[in-house]
């Protein structure tokens, strides 16, 4: 099973992402370079991009506007060029801070997974 990549930059909030993915495998980048490489080798059953410790315009440049793949983009800052980047791209965006439920709902759904979340 190919791992979901997750774009992050900061040790909490890494470990708060991860702890919402269950058994899924991850793999963690911690460079907007880093994730572009990543994109170009394989396929992801979801791709988290984060602007956690990222700059939030160089992590979306990297995510393709054509691409086989999920995406979600958890973000504590979003203005009109960002917005409209991911309206471009189709990258939906969720603000930070999330509400827990809908973190897992949202992954759920991405990740066609009705496991998590649920005890």
């Amino acid at each position: 099973m190919n791992p979901v990549l997750v774009l992050v930059n900061d040790r909490n909030c890494e470990a708060f992402l991860l702890a919402f993915l269950g058994d899924w495998p991850i793999e963690v980048v911690g460079s907007p370079g880093e994730l572009r490489e990543r994109l170009k080798q394989g396929s992801f059953p979801l791709v988290i991009v984060t602007n956690f410790g990222v700059d939030p315009w160089q992590a979306i440049d990297c995510v393709p506007a054509e691409r086989g793949f999920p995406v979600l983009f958890l973000t504590g800052h979003l203005d009109q060029r960002l917005a409209k980047d991911c309206a471009a791209k189709r990258i939906p965006v969720h603000r930070a801070p999330i509400d827990p439920q809908a973190l897992f709902r949202e992954l759920r759904l991405a990740l066609d997974d009705p496991r998590l979340g649920r005890s």
